[in-house]
């Protein structure tokens, strides 16, 4: 239940529309405050104040609202930014991820889907804020690495020395055995650790945004780019980045990345300056970089700079004797979240989970017992209520090109929903905001009204 002092700051130029956006913000729900200016909306974040900002349109004379977001996010790095738009292109979309948008709505909107993303940010918001009211750094979540087999504890010892230095950490593993769960946990036992830590997906970033989106920009840089960002990079200073997916990463965007880890410096778009850089490096892949670099597709030197500490996760089927412990930790986790700590589960149910392949590992597992417990009619978590998600989801990783496929899947799954970014992102168990990362990535691109495609 959100508590009655969360406030919510309104940008909403439109009389209107802010009427039409105050209906939708019960305030018997949520405080929220309407403000036009930009003068007062940066005033009011600098002073920590609000816990989301809702942009619609803006006043002429303070800029569009991309650029206001820009403004926002440079004020702080944490602050949850909605942004609802009438303009459904992906180009406005990559420039809102550009901005650092944490959400995207297009007009009219879908009241449930905006008031579920509202209530999540605003849950996730205070949580961070009440472990760490200062906000100096990202609040870390706790993240054990679950399990009692002898590979488990052999990777949580290597991973406590490692965490010790500062030395680059690559990270190995299929899809879903917890790449990013390590890379926090080592932040978290590192000297580090009450400096940020960001997660940058190396296979949702274009090429067309890396430096951009890593390295910063000055005003006037390009289309769009009304004042001046940093970087992600230079916002996790002092602290750790994970550069996830990186053998997702082209050549090009290699060398920019091995530049940056061997100088320890960034240089933003149009800045005639650099900047030094400190922190510590983590990079992690589900793919096979040794035969990636015997092919071609991944530079040797990047290879040897980042494999200087490997950690390499096992898939659930190497690793079965941790099944069970993992079931007992997500049920507890999510016996909470869902507020249903009486639900328990079948011993048929619990062979049935323990029995199976699971291609998509521990992330797989985690959300099958996430649909169970939040849908189970009864206080025991049966066979048949595994079913719904083991059906849709329980089929081996697809075969050839990993980028291939993935185009394929998410063009197949955008078609299937009509387009429609909620719909499909609910498909493929992501956000809508991914959903327009990878169109960008693959170069997808929708009509004004977002309704197909205009080329494939």
């Amino acid at each position: 239940m959100l508590r009655t002092d969360t406030k919510i700051l309104l940008v909403e130029a439109d009389q209107r529309s802010r009427d039409k956006l105050g209906t939708v913000l019960d305030k018997g729900q949520f405080i929220f405050v309407a403000v036009g200016r930009k003068s007062e909306i940066l005033s009011a974040v600098s002073k920590g104040n609000p816990r989301l900002v809702i942009v619609g349109s803006t006043d002429r004379r303070d800029g569009n609202p991309i650029s206001l977001c820009r403004e926002l996010r440079e004020c702080d790095p944490e602050l949850p930014i909605i942004i609802v738009n009438a303009d459904g292109t992906t180009e406005n979309a990559v420039a809102a991820l550009r901005a650092g948008v944490t959400d995207y709505f297009l007009r009219p909107l879908t009241r449930d889907q905006f008031l579920a993303s509202v209530g999540r940010l605003l849950t996730d918001q205070m949580r961070k804020r009440s472990a760490d009211p200062k906000r100096r750094a990202p609040v870390m979540p706790h993240t054990p690495l679950v399990g009692g087999s002898a590979t488990i504890r052999a990777i949580r010892r290597y991973l406590v020395r490692v965490a010790a230095t500062d030395i680059t950490v690559l990270i190995t593993g299929e899809t879903g055995t917890g790449k990013d769960r390590v890379a926090q946990l080592i932040h978290r036992h590192s000297s580090r650790r009450k400096r940020p830590f960001v997660s940058i997906n190396c296979a949702a970033v274009p090429d067309s945004l890396l430096e951009s989106e890593l390295f910063g920009f000055e005003k006037g840089a390009f289309t769009g780019a009304d004042s001046r960002f940093a970087g992600k990079l230079i916002l996790a200073e002092g602290g750790t980045v994970l550069l996830d997916e990186i053998g997702e990463m082209s050549l090009g965007a290699q060398a920019k990345i091995l530049r940056v880890i061997e100088d320890k410096e960034v240089t933003g778009l149009r800045s005639s300056t650099s900047r030094q850089l400190d922190v510590r490096f983590i990079t992690a892949t589900n793919q096979d970089l040794e035969s990636a670099v015997a092919d071609g597709r991944f530079r040797k030197d990047l290879y040897y700079r980042l494999n200087a500490a490997r950690i390499e996760l096992p898939s659930l089927a190497d690793n079965r004797a941790d099944i069970g412990a993992l079931i007992d930790y997500y049920l507890n986790e999510l016996r909470a979240k869902y507020d249903r700590e009486s639900v328990g589960i079948s011993p048929a149910a619990r062979d049935h989970l323990t029995a199976r392949e699971w291609p998509g590992n521990v992330r797989q597992l985690k959300n099958t017992l996430e649909t169970a417990i939040a849908t189970c009619a009864t206080g025991e978590i049966t066979e048949a209520d595994l079913q719904p998600c083991l059906g849709r989801r329980d089929r081996p990783p697809a075969k050839g090109s990993p980028c291939a496929d993935d185009r394929r899947e998410l063009l197949r799954t955008l078609s299937a929903s009509r387009w429609n970014k909620t719909e499909a992102a609910k498909r493929l168990n992501c956000s809508r905001m991914t959903i327009y990362r990878k169109m960008a990535k693959y170069g997808i691109e929708t009509d004004a009204e977002g309704s197909g495609p205009l080329r494939d």
